[in-house]
């Protein structure tokens, strides 16, 4: 899942608001927003949302002498995201925030991206803990239900993750840890219990760095890229005290 906080803007025309006069434009105040239809648009994947209210209804609505409305809202959604992470840290996640009519159909009203992918502005300012956004699309079609077609507009933005800050934590601490064991190839063979002390010591300490690392991991069902790194790890580590076991059958 992902928060996005957003301005909205919706404009359509109208020839029932439609006026004449010196006034090219008028702002309408909060309490005449209620008498003004406006179209019926929601988060398909969306699992909360909520308008802002602070200091005062964060939204507006222009009309024009020639019937077009213009209705600028602030709103926050939680938005569901099916991320695959069978290549983390490594991998790409692509997400998508798709608005859709509720009620109306293709055939009373269509929705599109006025100005098709210049409609979305500051999307690539953003900055996340974790990820950066290196692209996005916008496309426009219909759900086909049982009870008719709806149309739909759709913003499909691809993430790739920050690998700097796993690679500090992740990677380099395995690295230490079987650079660590490989001391004891330094260590006189004769000398047993400092031999097998270390390699049992640095074996634990990376099966609870490992057990750690995947407490923080969302739990699915498939194996993660760094999972196979964990276990090179792992057999780098055992190889050391299966050298010596090999070493010490060989002299004695």
């Amino acid at each position: 899942d992902y928060t996005m906080t957003m301005d909205l803007s919706q404009s359509w025309h109208d020839e029932r608001l439609s006026f004449s006069g010196e006034a090219e434009s008028y702002d309408l105040a909060d309490d005449y927003l209620s008498k003004v239809w406006v179209p019926d648009t929601y988060f398909v994947n969306g699992k909360q949302s909520y308008f802002h209210e602070i200091t005062v209804k964060n939204r507006a609505m222009t009309i024009f002498s020639n019937g077009m409305i213009q209705y600028n809202l602030r709103l926050t959604t939680v938005a569901s995201c099916m991320m695959n992470m069978m290549n983390y840290p490594m991998d790409v996640q692509n997400c998508s925030l798709v608005l859709e009519s509720y009620g109306y159909t293709l055939k009373d009203i269509r929705l599109y991206w006025r100005r098709g992918r210049d409609s979305i502005t500051g999307l690539a300012g953003i900055q996340l803990p974790t990820f950066a956004i290196v692209d996005f699309q916008t496309s426009s079609g219909a759900s086909q239900l049982d009870t008719g077609a709806f149309p739909r507009v759709v913003l499909n933005f691809q993430m790739h993750r920050d690998v700097g800050q796993v690679i500090f934590l992740i990677y380099v601490p395995c690295m230490l840890l079987v650079s660590l064991s490989w001391v004891a190839f330094w260590i006189d063979y004769k000398v047993v219990v400092g031999r097998v002390v270390l390699g049992m010591e640095t074996f634990l300490a990376l099966l609870t760095f490992i057990t750690g690392v995947r407490k923080g991991l969302p739990k699915v069902a498939y194996i993660h890229t760094v999972d196979i790194y964990h276990l090179v790890c792992m057999v780098f580590v055992c190889a050391t005290l299966i050298q010596y076991a090999v070493v010490n059958f060989k002299y004695y």
